[in-house]
C-alpha cells in the first residue's frame, strides 16, 4: 500500500464529517462560480447606458413559480434604474459571498477535525507498535530519533492532511469552475491563456520534487536537535561542572545550522512556487488582454465580456497558486509519513504469541543450557553458559564489568534471546512461552532507577489497573518507603516529578524496591538494587529483601561483594563464561578470580576506612 493510502486507512473511519467537508466544499465552490454572472452584469451596468440587458428574459420561466412576479418586477427596475440595478446586483453578490465564507469556513472546520483526528489515530498506532518493540530497538535507536517521530513528523502529516483535504478538495473545483466560466465567455482567448500551463506545471514538479529532499533532511535535523537538547538537560550538572558549556552551544548551533539549511530549501521551493505561477499567469493575462483588445477593436467581442474574462482568468491563477503549493506540502507530509511507518513496519515482540503456551509460576527452578549470546552476531558476550538455580535459591552474579551479568539478566527476562543454547522454567523451554507469562512473574530492580511523573501511589503499583492500598502500604512498609512517604505533602498521592526528581536517591531506589515487592514475582532480579542507598538505609532495605527473598528464586548481580555473601550460590563470570560457582567460602578458596575480586575490594574498603578515621582524627584541630 503506497504512503497516500496508509494515510487514507487512518482518515477513513471519519468519513461522515469527511463528506459533510466535501459537500460544504462544494456548495462553497457552487456559490463562488455563481458569483460571475454577477460580475458580468456589474460591467454590463457600467458600460451600457441601459443598464444590464442580459436580465432580461430572466423571469420567463415557469419553474420559477411563486418568486416568478416579483423577480419579474425586480427586473424591470433594474432595466429602468442603472444606479439601482448596480445597487441590487452588489446586494446579491456580497449575500452571495457572504453565504460562500460560511460554507468554506464550515468546510474547513470539518477537514481540520478529520486531519487531526487522523493524525491523532496516526500517532497513538505509531506509540502502540514502538512501545512493543523489543528492547534491542530502544539500546540501538536514539531516543531523540523516536521522539521525532511523534513530534515533527506528526505535525508534518497533520498539516499534510489538512491540505490534502482542505486545498486538494476545493481549489480543483474552483479552478475547473473559473476555467468552465472563462470557456463559456470566450473559449479562443481562454485556450490561448492556457498556452503557459505545461511550462507552469513542470516549474512545480521541480520545485516539489527539491522540497520532499529537503523536508526529509529536515527532520533528521530536528531529531538530531531534540538529541542535543536532552542530552544536555539531562546531564545538565556534568556540563556545568566539566565546564562543557561551550561545546554544548557549538553542538546546538551547528544542527541549528544544518536544519536552517535544509529549511531553507524547503521554503525556496515554497516560495518560489507562488511567483512562478503568477509571472506566468501574468503572462497569460497579457496575452488574452492583447488579443482581448483586438477583438474588441474589431468589434466582435463585447467590452464586459473581456473585462469579465481578464478577471475570471485573473481568479481562475489563484486556485492554480495555492494547489501548487499543496504538492510541496505533500512532499514534506509523505517524507514525514514515510519515515512514521518505517517504525510501524517493525515488527514488535509477540507477548502472546500463536501456538505459546502460558508459564505457570516457578516451582521446580531456572535452568541454562548451553546458552551463548551476541549482541552483534560477532563478538560473544555469553559463552556456553551452563547453570541450575533451585526454586527459592538466592543466586548471585558477580565479575568484572562486561562480564555478562547484565546481560544474562536480560535473557532471563527474555529482553532478548540467547543466540543459542535454552533457558528452561521447571523444565520448559521460555523461548516457546508467551512473553506475558514469563514477565508477569519477574520482578526488576536496577541501579538506574526509573520512576514516573506520577504518585507515589501509581508508581508503587504500576501496571495494575486497580491499587489494592492494604497491598501498597505493606509494600512500602516493607521497602522502609511508608515513614517518607507519609511525610510528603499529600503522602501517597503527592506526585514525584520527571524520573522521581522530588525524591531523594534513596528514596527513589525504596520506591523501585516496594513496586517490585508490590507485584509479588516468583522471579527477582536484583542489579545493584542497593547501591543507591546509606549504609542505614541499605542495612533495612537488606532486612527487608532477606525477608522478601524467601519462597523466591532470587539472582542478584553485585559490584560489591558485601552484599551477596549471604546468596546460596555464587556464579562467576569472566569474559562471557563461568568461572566458578559455589558459596562465598568455598569461591574465596577455589576460585583465583573471585579471590582477586574479594581482596581488592577488602582493600578498597579497608584504606576507605582508615582515610575516613584520619579525616575524623584530624577535623578538631581545623
Amino acid at each position: 500500500m503506497n504512503t497516500l493510502g496508509r494515510l487514507w486507512h487512518y482518515v477513513a473511519r471519519y468519513k461522515t464529517r469527511l463528506f459533510l467537508g466535501v459537500t460544504l466544499g462544494v456548495v462553497s465552490v457552487g456559490l463562488n462560480v455563481a458569483s460571475l454572472p454577477m460580475i458580468l452584469k456589474v460591467f454590463e451596468t457600467f458600460f451600457h447606458e441601459k443598464g444590464p440587458q442580459s436580465l432580461k428574459g430572466l423571469s420567463d420561466h415557469d419553474w420559477l413559480g411563486p418568486f416568478k412576479e416579483p423577480l419579474g418586477r425586480l427586473t424591470e427596475y433594474c432595466l429602468e434604474h442603472r444606479l439601482g440595478a448596480l445597487i441590487v446586483i452588489m446586494s446579491a453578490l456580497v449575500a452571495v459571498k457572504a453565504l460562500q465564507g460560511l460554507t468554506k469556513g464550515l468546510q474547513e472546520y470539518y477537514t481540520s477535525y478529520v486531519a487531526q483526528r487522523g493524525a491523532i489515530d496516526i500517532s497513538n498506532a505509531l506509540y502502540r507498535n514502538v512501545i512493543d518493540l523489543p528492547i534491542g530497538f530502544f539500546t540501538q535507536a536514539r531516543n531523540s530519533q523516536v521522539m521525532s517521530r511523534f513530534t515533527n513528523d506528526m505535525v508534518n502529516v497533520e498539516q499534510g492532511l489538512d491540505t490534502i483535504f482542505g486545498k486538494t478538495i476545493r481549489e480543483p473545483l474552483n479552478l475547473a469552475g473559473y476555467l468552465g466560466y472563462a470557456l463559456y465567455l470566450a473559449p479562443g482567448l481562454t485556450l490561448v491563456s492556457l498556452a503557459v500551463m505545461p511550462f507552469v506545471v513542470l516549474g512545480v514538479g521541480l520545485l516539489a520534487r527539491k522540497a520532499k529532499r529537503g523536508a526529509r533532511r529536515a527532520l533528521e535535523s530536528k531529531a538530531k536537535l531534540l538529541g542535543i537538547l536532552s542530552e544536555s538537560f539531562l546531564g545538565i550538572r556534568i556540563v556545568k561542572i566539566f565546564q562543557g558549556d561551550e561545546h554544548e552551544k557549538e553542538r546546538f548551533r551547528g544542527e541549528n545550522a544544518k536544519l536552517f539549511r535544509q529549511n531553507l530549501k524547503v521554503m525556496k521551493a515554497d516560495v518560489a512556487t507562488g511567483p512562478l505561477v503568477e509571472f506566468f499567469g501574468l503572462v497569460g493575462c497579457a496575452m488574452v488582454v492583447i488579443m482581448g483588445g483586438y477583438y474588441v477593436i474589431a468589434g466582435t467581442v463585447k467590452t464586459e465580456s473581456v473585462m469579465t474574462l481578464f478577471l475570471v482568468l485573473a481568479m481562475m491563477y489563484d486556485p492554480l497558486r495555492k494547489l501548487a503549493n499543496v504538492e510541496t506540502r505533500y512532499q514534506s507530509a509523505k517524507a514525514a509519513a514515510q519515515r512514521i511507518f518505517e517504525y510501524m513496519d517493525m515488527e514488535s515482540e509477540k507477548l502472546e504469541a500463536p501456538g505459546a503456551y502460558e508459564l505457570a509460576n516457578l516451582a521446580q527452578g531456572v535452568r541454562f543450557e548451553h546458552v551463548s549470546f551476541s549482541y552483534d552476531g560477532v563478538t560473544p558476550v555469553l559463552d556456553h553458559i551452563d547453570l541450575e538455580v533451585a526454586q527459592g535459591e538466592v543466586a548471585a552474579i558477580v565479575g568484572a564489568s562486561g562480564a555478562g551479568k547484565t546481560t544474562l539478566a536480560n535473557l532471563l527476562s527474555r529482553f532478548y534471546d540467547p543466540t543459542s543454547g535454552r533457558i528452561l522454567f521447571d523444565g520448559r523451554d521460555i523461548a516457546e512461552a508467551s512473553l506475558r507469562s514469563i514477565r508477569r512473574q519477574i520482578g526488576l530492580v536496577t541501579q538506574e532507577v526509573l520512576l514516573f511523573d506520577d504518585t507515589v501511589r501509581a508508581n508503587i503499583a504500576y501496571g495494575r489497573a486497580e491499587v489494592d492500598e492494604g497491598r501498597m502500604e505493606a509494600s512500602a512498609r516493607a521497602a522502609h518507603a511508608h515513614e517518607f512517604v507519609e511525610r510528603m505533602p499529600l503522602g501517597y498521592d503527592t506526585v514525584i516529578g520527571e524520573g522521581g526528581v522530588l525524591l531523594s536517591g534513596g528514596q527513589r531506589q525504596r520506591i523501585a524496591i516496594a513496586r517490585a515487592i508490590y507485584k509479588d514475582p516468583a522471579v527477582l532480579i536484583l542489579d545493584e538494587a542497593t547501591s543507591s542507598l546509606d549504609s542505614e538505609s541499605e542495612h533495612l532495605i537488606r532486612l527487608a529483601l532477606s525477608e522478601f527473598e524467601r519462597g523466591r528464586t532470587t539472582f542478584v548481580i553485585a559490584h560489591r561483594l558485601a552484599t551477596v555473601e549471604r546468596a546460596d550460590k555464587i556464579i562467576v563470570l569472566e569474559h562471557g563464561r563461568i568461572e566458578s560457582v559455589g558459596t562465598h567460602r568455598e569461591l574465596v578458596e577455589k576460585s583465583g578470580v573471585y579471590r582477586g575480586l574479594y581482596q581488592r575490594q577488602f582493600r578498597d574498603a579497608k584504606a576507605e576506612n582508615e582515610a575516613s578515621g584520619e579525616e575524623k582524627t584530624e577535623r578538631p584541630k581545623a
